[in-house]
């Protein structure tokens, strides 16, 4: 029924939850109902809005999540930082990803992910059963800033594909751009150098194409930089993970 305005128009290609059951219009559904809880994952061939109508939701509505991964509703009228958001399960939290592949990662205080505002879903990973509320309260403490980084020009990346993992650079000490290359020469991530820390997604294959338009699970990764007008490869100092391709993922190391 959410649905069933762009389903008319076939312009919907697939919706997913984050149990992985999905929507395909005229042919298959497994999602039970629609949870204002969660977060969904929507493939268009081409772009639209979706309307909903209803009585609004609660900004302090409790959300369930499991251990490991869920997908959540940002529910609050209010932009608000990453790090003030999910203040009330700061010690459960691993990571939050959202649908472009920018990501915050507290351990190593990083957050490349803009200010959370309604009408997005996030992916959370937690290290146990925990009951989210979303803060919109400033601490004493001022939140971090996001580490918002420019498109590059020169290491151009595949387009999004629903699908990543995400790549934690270090201590940057000069300025460019890095690539992620598949074992094919597909660049399959990339993003403007800065001096400090780096994060940039690195998109997986969509299995509703028909061509390989991403990595595939278990690919070995190599990254190219681009800096002076030079490109070369380099080799990445491992902190954490490793230089393969894996469907939410980590890898952390430094160039």
């Amino acid at each position: 029924v959410i649905f069933n305005r762009l389903a008319a128009r076939e312009i919907v290609v697939m919706v997913k939850n984050y149990r992985g059951r999905f929507y395909l219009p005229d042919w298959f559904n497994n999602i039970p109902f629609w949870d204002v809880n969660q977060g969904y994952q929507v493939k268009l061939n081409r772009a639209d809005r979706l309307w909903i109508t209803g009585d609004e939701v609660a900004a302090d509505r409790p959300i369930p999540l499991p251990e490991g991964w869920s997908m959540v509703s940002y529910f609050p009228d209010v932009e608000v930082q990453t790090e003030t958001a999910f203040a009330n399960i700061a010690e459960q939290l691993i990571l939050v990803k959202d649908e472009d592949g920018n990501f915050y990662l507290p351990e190593f205080e990083f957050n490349g992910i803009p200010p959370l505002h309604r009408g997005k879903g996030y992916q959370v990973k937690t290290s146990e059963e925990v009951e989210l509320v979303w803060n919109v309260e400033e601490d004493e403490r001022q939140a971090s800033q996001p580490v918002i980084q420019p498109d590059p020009t020169h290491l151009v990346s595949v387009t999004h594909t629903g699908r990543n993992m995400s790549v934690l650079l270090q201590d940057v000490k000069f300025e460019g751009e890095v690539g992620v290359f598949t074992e094919n020469g597909l660049c399959v991530g990339a993003a403007v150098l800065t001096r400090g820390d780096v994060g940039l997604a690195v998109w997986g294959d969509d299995p509703t194409t028909d061509v390989v338009d991403g990595a595939v699970d278990g690919e070995a990764l190599t990254f190219k930089v681009w800096a002076d007008d030079i490109e070369y490869e380099i080799a990445l100092n491992l902190v954490k993970g490793e230089s393969v391709w894996k469907l939410d993922g980590l890898l952390i190391g430094s160039l």
